[in-house]
């Protein structure tokens, strides 16, 4: 998703990034704002050419552009709407209750190998001698 993005923004030769721009973006620039696609505080926007689109597009009436206010950048994650490591990775993972053994694995001086051994240990998947002999013809 990203290195297309990347393609979109830096590639002018690329027949995909020509047709994204003739038939998706319909003329707007690479810096166009929120406004580009307002008029008189009504969404402006092309017809959706792909399932993917459609949806967005079919979210976006719930939110009434406004014209009046600048665009500003907001991480949705987060509370206060400023982006950072911690909101990415709370939005990203699935939260789980503490474990009551966590403090065994997770101090200071934590060797990762180790702690790692031991997380298998506690879930009962190392590789022992015993387990190795029951799957060994």
């Amino acid at each position: 998703m990203i290195r297309n993005i990347w393609i979109l923004v830096y590639s002018t030769s690329n027949i995909w990034t020509s047709w994204i721009k003739a038939y998706l973006l319909k003329g707007l620039s690479i810096n166009a704002k929120v406004n580009a696609i307002v008029l008189d505080d009504n969404w402006r926007l092309p017809g959706a050419m792909s399932i993917d689109l459609a949806e967005i597009q079919s979210r976006m009436p719930s939110y009434n552009p406004n014209s009046t206010f600048d665009d500003r950048i907001m991480w949705l994650p987060s509370s206060n709407g400023i982006y950072s490591a911690v909101s990415a990775m709370d939005s990203l993972r699935t939260p789980h209750p503490l474990v009551s053994w966590y403090k065994i694995m997770w101090f200071p001086q934590n060797i990762p190998r180790m702690g790692f051994i031991l997380w298998l240990a506690i879930k009962g998947r190392l590789s022992t001698l015993d387990r190795v002999q029951r799957y060994d013809p």
